[in-house]
């Protein structure tokens, strides 16, 4: 059996034991040179050829030195040359060294908030900032350079221009008016410069102005085409000099960094990546669709947010955006805009088998110049069409072909094609409404297919989805259905309450299709199931007569009851339907009120 490195052992000798598993060797370095900028100076910047994964340390030895920065005593963190002492003696790699001291800035340097609202962040030395505690980007870049030349190694602060969503502007950059607003570090590793901002690892600004940590390693040798998303350097009034420092094959001009979307770190590192709209402006009339795509593990959901620029309270819309799934490759975003004015949209993603939450995936400035007439709010946001899972819960391929449907009557029949005989829980949204539209969708089934008959109110848009109820009596969404009521059902009549029973006797109700039967009047009822033997409603009992086929007539009772419906085979009887008697077919806006007040009846949520 394999034996793995005692705790006891120490850490120098645990990482080297490390190394030696993973096959790697110990990199040769120069004799620790100087202590101050003259050499860093001297070494050329050049493009990367290596990447992140082929330089930052093996998992194993980035927690032996998350650890060990973990448990450094406060004694030794008064001056630099203590406190780089204990973080590095018991590493041997550059690398190794350099991580231990970007994880002990990153996770007791504080952003200083006061500062960035003030714009005056005080005294930003290496000795100050290890006193307080807390620094602004110059500070970080200060005490990162200070303790890496403590121990040899070759390291340089730029200057020049962050961006991100709080400095998102239609305008771009420009060198003689746009101030310098970040800074951060290059450090000479595996013979090539690479980038590090311990800055934006610590932490950020939160919504409400308080610091909040990250205690991140994303911008810790990062690679030079995610780094370039977010920094250009811009050094000594000198642009040509500057573009060197963007450490790849091609630099880019002020202007093009500035043109470009803000992509976030969240879709770097999913690999998520803009497939249209590659510029942070976009100009949009009356509707516009943004396509982000997929990466080898797929986007399982996304989530937009857009705000008013220009508006006092700054209100979040979040009905002006749908998303839709296309299959695994990726997502398209439809924007329908209501106003003629400038928003920030920000968009979100949350990854397939993955245990986290929505992660930001880009920012842009959505200026609309023009707005639709007929313009439909979308329901609540959400990604649209079938969960990547579908197939794996019973739903055959062919519901992927159409999840957008157009209704001018108020009613449709939606057709879903299963491979095994399941319970399907359904849920109708209005776009006005954040509730259920209750009683608004009769599901009957074979075996083979479900037909999901959906009743709409009034004129808008409708999210249907359909679930599966599974063995634990938890719900899985299996496909997110669009409807585009052009005309509400009039007048509109929710169906009758079906029990799941309804499903597992394979029962079809052809009529009454309505919750309300008036009161005292003799009412025809259809019904066909495969599955059921007999049925009883009020006191009478009904057998089959004609093939699977029911056909009868009866009188109703008197007003305001529950009028149940059972059936079942020889040995199990069951209740089916339950309709409701009143006076009279009552008008939509008294219906609402009905169902609602039966609805909260112990009675019917005992059936």
């Amino acid at each position: 059996m394999g034996s793995c490195p005692s705790k006891q052992a120490g850490p120098r000798k645990i990482a080297a034991i490390l190394r030696e598993k993973s096959g790697v060797k110990s990199a040769s370095h120069k004799p620790d040179i100087t202590n101050n900028n003259d050499y860093d100076m001297l070494i050329p910047p050049g493009p990367n050829t290596k990447t992140k994964d082929n330089i930052v340390p093996s998992p194993e030895i980035l927690e032996l030195i998350d650890a060990h920065v973990t448990e450094t005593p406060s004694e030794v963190c008064g001056n630099v040359a203590t406190l780089v002492d204990y973080l590095t003696r018991d590493f041997d790699e550059r690398v190794e060294k350099v991580k231990a001291v970007h994880r002990w800035i990153t996770t007791n340097i504080r952003y200083d908030v006061q500062g960035f609202q003030t714009r005056e962040f005080g005294k930003s030395s290496a000795e100050d900032v290890l006193k307080k505690k807390c620094a602004g980007y110059h500070g970080y870049c200060n005490l990162f350079a200070a303790m890496c030349r403590s121990i040899g190694i070759p390291v340089k602060t730029l200057e020049g221009y962050g961006k991100d969503d709080t400095n998102i502007e239609e305008v771009a950059f420009d060198l003689q008016s746009s101030e310098i607003n970040h800074a951060w570090s290059v450090v000479h590793i595996g013979e090539e410069w690479r980038f590090v901002d311990c800055t934006w690892d610590a932490g950020y600004i939160n919504d409400i102005g308080k610091f909040q940590w990250l205690c991140n390693d994303f911008y810790f040798l990062t690679n030079p085409d995610f780094f370039g998303v977010k920094h250009f350097p811009y050094m000594n009034d000198n642009l040509e000099t500057s573009k060197q420092w963007q450490l790849v094959d091609e630099p880019i001009d002020l202007e093009t960094f500035s043109r470009r979307a803000i992509i976030h770190e969240y879709a770097m590192e999913n690999g998520i990546g803009l497939v249209t709209h590659g510029d942070t402006l976009i100009e949009v009339i009356c509707e516009t669709t943004i396509i982000i795509s997929g990466p080898s593990v797929p986007i399982e959901d996304v989530s937009c947010e857009m705000e008013e620029v220009y508006q006092f309270d700054n209100i979040v819309h979040d009905q002006y955006t749908m998303a839709e799934r296309m299959g695994r490759d990726g997502v398209k975003i439809k924007l329908k805009l209501p106003t003629v004015t400038t928003y920030i949209l920000k968009i979100y993603a949350k990854m397939f088998s993955k245990e986290n939450d929505f992660g930001k995936v880009a920012t842009y400035i959505v200026k609309c110049l023009q707005v639709s007439k007929d313009m439909e709010l979308f329901p609540c946001h959400g990604i649209w069409g079938p969960e990547l899972y579908y197939r794996d819960i019973g739903f055959e391929k062919a519901i992927v072909y159409q999840w957008w449907y157009e209704t001018s009557c108020g009613e449709i029949d939606l057709y879903i094609p299963v491979w095994e005989t399941m319970e399907i829980v359904p849920r109708l949204q209005s776009s006005e409404d954040v509730d259920e539209v209750v009683n608004s969708v009769l599901i009957q089934t074979d075996a083979r297919s479900i037909v999901a008959i959906a009743r709409m109110p009034k004129r808008g848009n409708y999210k249907l989805t359909i679930s599966k109820k599974t063995s634990d009596g938890s719900v899985l969404p299996a496909i997110h259905y669009l409807i585009t009521c052009n005309h509400g059902y009039i007048p509109f009549m929710p169906f009758p309450i079906a029990l799941p029973v309804v499903q597992k006797f394979m029962i079809t109700l052809i009529e009454p299709k309505k919750r309300f039967l008036p009161a005292r009047n003799y009412v025809r009822f259809r019904i066909i199931s495969p599955l059921l033997q007999s049925i009883r409603l009020g006191e009478q009992t009904f057998t089959k007569r004609v093939g699977d086929k029911w056909d009868f007539t009866v009188l109703t009772p008197g007003p305001d009851e529950d009028y149940m419906m059972y059936g079942g085979t020889a040995n199990y009887r069951t209740s089916i339907f339950c309709f409701r008697t009143v006076h009279f077919v009552p008008e939509p806006h008294i219906c609402e009120r009905l169902i609602r007040t039966s609805q909260s009846r112990r009675s019917l949520n005992n059936i």
